[in-house]
């Protein structure tokens, strides 16, 4: 029987629309559909710690502290969500107890006697006073989360202030040093992309997919075959974690590789093994050392691209009303459970190792290269683009970061998709992938435990 092409792009049709959806428009409660990590369980069971809020407050109390300003402070204190302006009161303490003693006054006359924080502002205001209870430092602790211990101090033990700054500004200066790297290496990626686009252009720079005769549909099939194992895995997953009473990320870790299963399909429709691999990048290219410096380079180039995603994403942030607090700012799950210290190692193994090889076989081994298949190789930049953005749309679509996340993650699988052009291999956007997650990850556990 012959691949099925018009079946299997429907079926991926259907499902990628099922979980953008829950995740665009059923928010935080339909996180359960999402690729990675799929289940809401997943999260649900960590340890329940305000990680956003903690990294907020140590990045703010970081940058008044380098810089003695209350411009950071502007989109709290000047925000219509009464919690949103007593953080940003809480934090203008820091800098002038005085300023923030008068707009907790106020902020308590605007709300009424019976409004959700009326409260807590009270406790607030009282604390600043100085004339607090041991109710009021009790429900600023539970209510204001990380916020709280910064409030306590600049109001009662200056030493204690002195050592959260000591913190903060050390966080604050590392993410910048990074960030200088980050901004050299983007640098040297637009010359190299420039360069690269010369060549191509000249035709001295060509793909390296390989010119086979590739059945169309067969790896749009197995494509349809992973998201089913993967989603049924991470179902299973969820349930024994919950089960067993361990973390998520330790069986996450093994439903990952075992999705592979999937790559089962081809040779069970009769393409051989060797061919697969061939096709969908699984071999060492031009050698191992070779693909995986392709990979670092590929990394810089990529950082021009994702910076364009990157730009698009703040804008529609912007749009959503983020920073004004009328929207949540898109983050991943993985996020939360960082605040549980036995879980970071298998968090860093999912993110950095088993995410870039699962992801990369499937989304530019399977998906790419049946786009690439739909017409010859040889013609070149439109198949190519169109192929790297159709790519880009659905892994971006079926991540939990929602619809403001998606170009900012299209750039990343676009530059990715581009690499596998030109290596082949998969090395490459593996290393390319792996990177970018790692870099990530160490800018938020610097955030949180430095």
């Amino acid at each position: 029987m012959q691949p099925q092409p018009g079946i299997a792009w429907i079926l991926i049709a259907l499902i990628t629309s099922f979980i953008a959806l829950g995740v665009w428009i059923g928010g935080d409660e339909a996180q359960g559909t999402e690729i990675e990590p799929a289940a809401a369980e997943l999260v649900e069971e960590a340890p329940k710690t305000d990680v956003e809020q903690e990294i907020q407050a140590k990045v703010l109390l970081g940058q008044i502290t380098l810089m003695p300003s209350d411009t950071p402070l502007e989109p709290l204190l000047e925000n219509t969500d009464a919690m949103q302006r007593l953080r940003g009161i809480v934090m203008l303490s820091v800098l002038d107890r005085e300023r923030a003693t008068l707009m907790a006054k106020a902020l308590r006359m605007e709300l009424d006697a019976a409004a959700p924080n009326a409260e807590l502002v009270h406790s607030v205001l009282q604390i600043l006073q100085g004339d607090d209870t041991a109710e009021d430092g009790n429900r600023a602790k539970a209510e204001l989360g990380p916020f709280a211990p910064i409030l306590w101090s600049a109001c009662v033990d200056q030493d204690a202030l002195r050592a959260l700054q000591e913190r903060a500004v050390r966080a604050v200066m590392m993410i910048v040093a990074g960030l200088l790297v980050v901004g050299v290496s983007a640098l040297v990626g637009l010359v190299l992309c420039i360069i690269a686009l010369v060549r191509v252009r000249a035709g001295t720079m060509r793909s390296a997919l390989t010119e086979r005769s590739v059945q169309h549909g067969l790896y749009a099939e197995t494509f349809v075959a992973w998201l089913i194992v993967f989603n049924l895995l991470s179902i299973v997953a969820a349930e024994g974690a919950r089960a067993l009473a361990c973390s998520p990320f330790s069986l996450l870790a093994v439903a990952f590789p075992l999705s592979l299963v999937a790559l089962a399909w081809p040779s069970w429709r009769g393409s051989s093994l060797s061919r697969t691999r061939q096709d969908i990048g699984l071999h060492c290219g031009k050698g191992l050392v070779r693909e995986l410096a392709a990979g670092v380079v590929g990394w810089m180039c990529m950082l021009p691209i994702q910076g364009i995603g990157l730009l698009i994403t703040l804008m529609f942030m912007s749009m959503a009303g983020v920073v004004e607090g009328d929207a949540d700012a898109p983050s991943h799950p993985i996020v939360e459970v960082l605040g549980d210290p036995a879980a970071i190692a298998l968090s860093l193994i999912v993110a950095v190792v088993m995410a870039p090889l699962v992801e990369e076989t499937v989304f530019r081994g399977l998906l790419y290269r049946q786009l690439r298949s739909v017409g010859k190789l040889g013609r070149g930049a439109v198949s190519c683009v169109s192929s790297a953005f159709i790519t880009g749309f659905v892994f971006a679509a079926v991540h939990p970061q929602g619809w403001m996340g998606v170009p900012a993650l299209m750039g990343i699988a676009i530059a990715i998709a581009l690499a596998r052009e030109w290596r082949g291999s998969l090395i490459a956007p593996m290393v390319m992938h792996g990177i970018n997650n790692g870099l990530a990850m160490t800018a938020l556990l610097v955030l949180l435990y430095a």
